[in-house]
């Protein structure tokens, strides 16, 4: 099927060629709705375009009637997103760029889901999560965003990650209680910073800052400490 001279030109060596052996072969089950005649039609219509076959390959599978989907644990509320039809209708629901993502979906580098997050008064809160493959098979939460991909309310971004990790997704960073602060981590210019806000870990690691009812209490007693700790230092120059 891709056997044609333009396309022919543009194959430099044995692993271009079983790159695109691959590519034919993962569009084939992606996008099982296109048959060669359509698949040749829409290589057509990439060639004189740099790049032909990314062009071709990520047009095809831009419209997956299959995307790949891993045996995750259930949770009640969260769906994983199984063809671009179903990512495009959520990315309109939520005023988001879940879309922009489908490429990197079907190629097994993201993961995404819909979660209908029910807080402690029953309220539903659609969530979008993105998750990233590891090695060991597992998957990492790599974003969770609102609607307009706005960060969520703290307690409640804190509550999904709990409720996600129960089911074994992942959360890198540092682990709570331990020597990592993220107001000295910023002091010092290391804070990762994440463009919702705050990281995952952050919102796992600081409880007590904004929760309803807990006035703070953690955070006020590690205040006093600093400011005890740096009076010492006055007194003693």
């Amino acid at each position: 099927m891709l056997i044609l001279p333009e396309v022919l030109q543009g194959m430099h060596g044995p692993d271009t060629i079983l790159a695109a052996n691959r590519l034919l072969e993962l569009l084939r089950v992606s996008v099982p709705s296109a048959d060669d005649i359509a698949l040749k039609a829409a290589l057509r219509q990439s060639l004189g375009r740099d790049e032909p076959l990314r062009q071709f390959g990520c047009r095809m599978l831009e419209r997956a009637d299959r995307l790949p989907v891993p045996d995750l644990p259930p949770l009640a509320g969260l769906r994983v997103l199984a063809s671009a039809a179903e990512v495009e209708q959520f990315a309109e629901e939520m005023s988001n760029c879940a879309a922009s993502y489908l490429v990197e979906v079907a190629i097994g580098l993201k993961l995404i889901c819909a979660y209908d997050f029910a807080d402690e008064a029953g309220a539903t809160v659609p969530l979008a999560i993105l998750l990233a493959p590891m090695t060991d098979g597992g998957w990492e939460i790599d974003q969770i965003a609102g609607k307009n991909n706005e960060g969520p309310a703290k307690p409640v971004l804190r509550a999904a990650l709990q409720r996600l990790m129960s089911i074994g997704l992942r959360v890198s960073g540092p682990a709570p209680g331990g020597v990592y602060d993220r107001r000295m981590a910023e002091l010092l210019g290391h804070h990762p910073g994440y463009r919702y806000g705050d990281t995952l870990a952050d919102a796992l690691g600081e409880p007590d800052r904004d929760l309803p009812g807990s006035g703070g209490g953690g955070a006020a007693k590690r205040l006093a400490g600093i400011e005890e700790a740096l009076r010492q230092i006055v007194e003693a120059a």
